[in-house]
């Protein structure tokens, strides 16, 4: 069986973590992206191929501007 990742939902890049917000317990969690900088309440799960597809298909796109 693969191994199944949590990521970004922008880029796949399983460097993520919470974010530190106050109303963290009103309005639940969010997490932070320290590759794109993403900041929301949303991850994905993933497998290992879907994980790099994302990752080559942000790769792609941020140098076309459409990231960032």
């Amino acid at each position: 069986m693969d191994r199944m990742w949590k990521v970004c939902a922008v880029c796949g890049s399983g460097d993520v973590t919470f974010a530190n917000t106050a109303s963290g317990w009103l309005a639940g969690q969010e997490y932070m992206c320290k590759n794109c900088g993403y900041v929301g309440p949303l991850l994905i799960e993933v497998d290992s191929e879907e994980k790099e597809r994302m990752q080559k298909r942000h790769k792609a796109a941020s140098g076309k501007g459409t990231f960032k």
